[in-house]
């Protein structure tokens, strides 16, 4: 049997259809964050950002941006803290360094940082280089040591399509504050006076006030050197006292970061001859306060 065989062969027609080219310009931000020291003095600490942009070259040369802070993970409403332990210090985000522009997570567009990244001629690629500061009030009560906080920032930009900011892209900073022991005499001691009689029959006491300021929970003592000493004859000591008479010896005290207040009391014991040989002697004596911590 004779058998025919007949091919066909059939044509596939595959169509493409091509799609137009979305905008497609894309951004990212960053921040190298802040690093300070706080002494107790206002302080003004700057850092920068920058916006890094990507485009295609169908998309337009400039797209506009917002940036915002949020409060920090340790906030207390709208006040960023930075933490060590349980301790916390405040601090500010400015766009000046005069600290008077809030940035900030919430209000008006006085409070962002805005502006427009452009694209020069036909580059996909473009940066935008910025500043802003962190404020620390003077004043405040701290313990030693290295406080943090991290910062979101929200990048909110037009990504070529309308007119809209209709993106955002996420970026964080670190706050590092770095605080050392710290003890100052806000108030230095004055004269202390004796009036003394030959051979009076009590105790000569005399006084003066001075302040100290040291960090919270510092432990420091405070001492008068010499203790004591000898003035026309006369003999005296020396003590420093939580109050100008009576009290306690307050050989260790413990800082509150504000101001704390003691007393320098003298004593001249009663029956003393002394050594003026006319009918009154002026005589002084240098002492120094000493503070340890």
């Amino acid at each position: 049997m004779k058998m025919n065989l007949i091919v066909w062969l059939a044509t596939v027609l595959l169509l493409c259809t091509g799609t137009a080219a979305q905008a497609a310009i894309n951004c990212n931000i960053s921040s190298p964050g802040i690093s300070t020291d706080y002494e107790g003095a206002a302080v003004t600490a700057q850092s920068s950002f920058a916006i890094n942009c990507t485009r295609l070259l169908s998309d337009p040369g400039t797209a506009a941006y917002s940036i915002r802070p949020d409060n920090g993970m340790n906030a207390s409403g709208q006040t960023n803290n930075a933490a060590f332990g349980t301790n916390r210090l405040a601090y500010a985000h400015y766009k000046d360094s005069m600290c008077t522009a809030t940035w900030r997570a919430s209000g008006n567009s006085s409070n962002a940082i805005e502006g427009n990244v452009s694209f020069i001629g036909t580059s996909l690629t473009a940066t935008v280089n910025g500043h802003f500061w962190i404020c620390i009030s003077g004043g405040l009560s701290y313990a030693a040591g290295n406080y943090t906080d991290t910062v979101t920032m929200t990048l909110s930009y037009n990504n070529g399509s309308g007119n809209k900011l209709n993106a955002t892209a996420i970026g964080t900073h670190p706050v590092t504050i770095n605080t050392e022991a710290r003890c100052t005499i806000s108030s230095p001691p004055g004269n202390i006076n004796f009036n003394y009689t030959a051979f009076q029959g009590t105790a000569s006491t005399a006084s003066t006030s001075f302040s100290t300021r040291c960090t919270t929970a510092l432990g420091y003592s405070m001492s008068v050197t010499a203790a004591g000493g000898v003035a026309s004859g006369v003999n005296y000591g020396l003590n420093v006292n939580t109050s100008a008479s009576g009290g306690s010896n307050p050989l260790g005290s413990v800082g509150t970061g504000t101001v704390q207040t003691f007393f320098i009391n003298g004593s001249a014991p009663a029956g003393q001859a002394g050594s003026c040989g006319t009918g009154s002697c002026v005589t002084s004596q240098s002492h120094s306060l000493v503070i340890t911590f």
